[in-house]
């Protein structure tokens, strides 16, 4: 048995309502502790600079589409000007000279942004922002998420990912597997994802093409990187395994297994004896042949 703070009931309850979304999944995948503790027991992280910068950035591209649908007028001055506004609700997440800094990046790199994308933005015959997709399932299981921007062609809808950080470092997340002991990159597998959703979704009835990783960080040229994903039958293949692999693993409550890495925060306290027993996944190993 558990032999820990947590109630059992209460934990089996948790995990049975739990629906999947591609970052869950992702953290399961990589490291079911880390699963356990910020997505089952929802403990707070620490903010940090990056996540605020990308979370400023994402309302403010939200925010310009939704004042400007239309694209008019000077867009590079209009979203340096919301990107500021953004930046005081996230201001908790920088040190004083963070924030200036990123103040300072942002003056740089999103004019570069907009005069590489603008044209590219006006191309759909209609964009959705901010598309919200819950209570569906794929395949049998439950999944969610919330999707940057969606762009309607006449030939189909492909799905837009925002990416912040630099596109240099991104090619592993970007590539599918290469064999069967590859599970693919993050990226890859989240533009899977975000096709199962529209697919499962009701409300959509446009064939999907894909998706596209846009990268507000321009490349060593100063150019913008928009990275194509089409997806195959081999691919939701692929990434249904995986959704099953994690739910299978979820529901019988296997988070003891970590993935080592220096870098992991969870890893860390238990590899190294910081976290008290009745506080770690590992005592719920009992649990999971129990019925």
């Amino acid at each position: 048995m558990n032999p820990g703070l947590l109630d059992d009931s209460w934990l089996r309850r948790k995990v049975q309502d739990f629906v999947l979304s591609v970052t869950a999944l992702n953290k399961y995948l990589t490291c079911p502790r880390a699963f356990y503790y910020e997505n089952i027991l929802r403990v707070p992280s620490a903010r940090n600079k990056y996540m605020g910068f990308g979370s400023a950035v994402h309302l403010a591209l939200e925010t310009l589409f939704n004042r400007n649908p239309n694209l008019d007028g000077k867009v590079d001055e209009q979203l340096v000007m919301i990107f500021r506004e953004a930046m005081v609700r996230f201001r908790s997440h920088f040190t004083p000279l963070e924030y200036n800094l990123y103040l300072d990046h942002a003056d740089k790199i999103l004019p570069l942004y907009v005069k590489n994308a603008l044209d590219g933005w006006r191309l759909p015959k209609e964009t959705i922002i901010e598309k919200n997709v819950a209570d569906v399932e794929w395949q049998g299981f439950p999944i969610k998420g919330k999707l940057d921007k969606l762009e309607i062609y006449p030939d189909g809808l492909w799905v837009i990912d925002y990416k912040t950080g630099n596109p240099a470092n991104a090619r592993k997340k970007l590539k599918g597997p290469e064999d069967e002991t590859d599970p693919g990159g993050d990226y890859w597998r989240q533009i899977v994802f975000y096709t199962m959703l529209m697919r499962a979704d009701r409300q959509n009835t446009h064939p999907i093409k894909g998706g596209v990783m846009e990268f507000i960080e321009p490349d060593a040229k100063d150019q913008l990187v928009r990275v194509h994903i089409s997806v195959t039958d081999e691919d939701l293949a692929v990434v249904t395994g995986q959704i099953a692999e994690a739910y299978q693993g979820i529901r019988s409550l296997a988070f003891h297994q970590g993935c080592h890495d220096p870098q992991c925060t969870w890893c860390n306290l238990i590899d190294h004896h910081l976290l008290p027993e009745s506080l770690t996944p590992g005592g719920l190993e009992d649990l999971e042949d129990e019925d």
